[in-house]
């Protein structure tokens, strides 16, 4: 695997804040220096296991989330306006 390059689309397992590294699905350990986690905080902190402390892992589990459907449109001649995001 090309380390230079962010690691997707692989299952984590576990996540070591102690030893900085997530394992995957497969077995590989994968050591970090900055780590940047897409899936909801609730499965982090439950991939941290026994590394999280009580109190966050007691957090984690009352916190609340809604859905969201994005969807991205692009143009290919400017926009008659000055705003670049809009909610619909």
């Amino acid at each position: 695997m090309d380390r230079r390059l962010p690691v997707v689309e692989l299952e984590p397992v576990a996540i070591d804040p102690i030893a900085r590294s997530v394992t995957f699905a497969g077995g590989e350990v994968v050591p970090w220096k900055a780590l940047v986690a897409t899936i909801p905080l609730p499965s982090v902190v439950a991939l941290c296991g026994a590394s999280a402390p009580p109190e966050v892992r007691a957090a984690a589990g009352r916190l609340r989330c809604t859905g969201l459907h994005y969807l991205d449109v692009a143009r290919s001649r400017p926009v008659p306006t000055d705003l670049h995001w809009a909610y619909v």
